[in-house]
């Protein structure tokens, strides 16, 4: 299933979100930018979209560029890191030939609650609850 948590030995279940315990934010903070950086290439997403979907500052841009010698990252950018793998997860589970996950991102009208705008678009908003519900929607269409 599309559903399946990324860092399940990091994460615990809280009463809505996905929340991450103390202590693993330097394991996580190089490892996740670098897997992100893997899935902003796949998707096209240039310097000021990958800073815009993690809010990111401009100052922290060379953060995403860097991802081998991060500080540990705040757990609000951890937790946007986490959304972005389940949507990376669900949506190549959706669409699992070449290409067409990136091409589906980027397209607009794909999402109904995005009216009319691509997903790619939406994400850059720098909403968290974008990010969450993105991540709901593509894992109910696995089901």
């Amino acid at each position: 299933t599309c559903a399946l948590p990324i860092y399940v030995s990091q994460l615990h279940s809280s009463s809505r979100d996905m929340v991450i315990k103390r202590g693993t934010h330097r394991d996580l903070s190089g490892a996740g930018l670098r897997t992100f950086g893997r899935i902003a290439e796949g998707w096209g997403l240039n310097e000021a979209e990958q800073t815009a979907i993690l809010s990111l500052n401009l100052n922290d841009r060379s953060v995403v560029s860097a991802a081998d010698h991060v500080p540990p990252l705040s757990e609000d950018t951890l937790l946007r890191l986490s959304y972005i793998f389940r949507i990376y997860r669900a949506i190549n589970t959706l669409l699992p030939a070449e290409g067409r996950a990136a091409q589906w991102m980027r397209s607009p009208g794909k999402v109904p609650m995005f009216e009319g705008r691509s997903a790619i678009e939406t994400l850059t908003t720098g909403h968290l609850d974008v990010l969450r519900m993105l991540a709901e929607y593509l894992e109910a269409q696995c089901q």
